[in-house]
């Protein structure tokens, strides 16, 4: 739904955000979580941004609208859109072979389909990334070490979340664009979207606000 200037202030003007302030702080609160930040969109514009906590548990700063944050899995649907951007180029089909972008990988997973693993549907089983590392060799060098004993199910027989469908995918990504893969994502999605101030590479990410990632384990409170 398209939204006019005069029906955006409308909107905005309707909308009651009096309380928004205290069900954010209640919120984090009761999560025990640091800080957040949380910005509210009618139609096409912005009508309310703010920063709530701090950037750490350790103290930090204070969180604003602009401060960044790790954004964990939700990476995948980037990657995805990334390989669409490809597709709609031309350059890559969701029902070809696996192979035909990546090769030297063990034949049942070279056979399968970027539809397969965008649609966690391979068999692929979820694991740990046997290479941890920020480096732009990472990618490749955790999907080199699969063997056929990487599947828990044949593909097309099960849903099944698994983060290894979207490292190949990713790799794929990089092979295609011919650039790391954090160069690719940059090139074919954030610079187009006019995302100034995403990245894949935490280095980058450092030299602006930047909130610490944080864990929650068994009773211990952050």
């Amino acid at each position: 739904m398209h939204f006019g200037a005069a029906s955006v202030k409308a909107q905005a003007k309707a909308a009651d955000l009096s309380e928004l302030d205290k069900t954010v702080e209640a919120e984090l609160e009761s999560t025990k979580t640091p800080g957040a930040a949380v910005v509210v969109v009618v139609g096409d514009k912005m009508v309310y941004a703010k920063g709530f906590g701090t950037t750490s548990v350790e103290g930090g700063s204070p969180v604003t609208p602009d401060t960044l944050f790790r954004i964990g899995s939700t990476t995948k649907m980037f990657t995805a859109a990334a390989f669409t951007v490809l597709a709609g180029q031309g350059k890559a089909k969701f029902d070809a072979k696996v192979s035909s972008y990546v090769p030297g990988l063990p034949a049942k997973i070279g056979a399968l389909t970027p539809h397969q693993l965008m649609s966690q549907s391979s068999g692929l089983r979820d694991m740990n990334a046997a290479v941890n590392s920020d480096d732009d060799s990472a990618l490749a060098l955790n999907v080199a070490g699969w063997k056929d004993d990487a599947f828990f199910s044949e593909p097309d027989t099960i849903y099944s979340y698994s983060s290894a469908n979207f490292w190949l995918t990713g790799l794929i990504v990089e092979k295609l664009h011919g650039k790391p893969y954090s160069d690719s994502m940059n090139e074919l999605l954030f610079q187009p979207l006019g995302m100034k101030r995403s990245f894949m590479r935490p280095r980058e990410a450092m030299t602006y606000p930047l909130a610490l990632g944080h864990n929650r384990q068994g009773n211990v409170k952050l």
